[in-house]
């Protein structure tokens, strides 16, 4: 699904970092270019669209992780993806959800595994 992933502006742990995606959606290679903002206080990570293309239907897009601890180990993460059409006709966020949700069961994938294995 992610073939890369480039800084262009901080790094991988900076708030406001800027970073380009380029990944496959519902069969189609895209890119997202994203400006990355962490609360700790709310353990959540924001990533705001500044370019790509999901610009090129959506006004605003950016998806908030928050991640809740489970009293006996790891987490729980809850998403929400908010975007603003450019026009009626944009359709709804539908592909992006999708890969977004394999996206972050495929990391909880890796992490259960990795747990397990150790």
């Amino acid at each position: 699904m992610i073939h890369s992933v480039t800084m262009e502006d901080g790094d991988w742990n900076t708030h406001g970092s800027i970073r380009s995606w380029d990944y496959t959606c519902n069969g189609k290679k895209e890119v997202f270019k994203e400006r990355r903002e962490y609360d700790d206080e709310k353990m959540a990570v924001t990533q705001i669209a500044v370019g790509g293309h999901v610009m090129d239907l959506y006004k605003v897009y950016y998806g908030v992780f928050h991640f809740i601890p489970k009293p006996e180990k790891g987490c729980v993460c809850k998403v929400n993806l908010v975007w603003e059409k450019i026009s009626e006709d944009s359709p709804e966020p539908i592909n992006y959800m999708a890969h977004v949700k394999k996206m972050v069961t495929g990391v909880d994938d890796h992490i259960v595994n990795g747990q397990n294995s150790a």
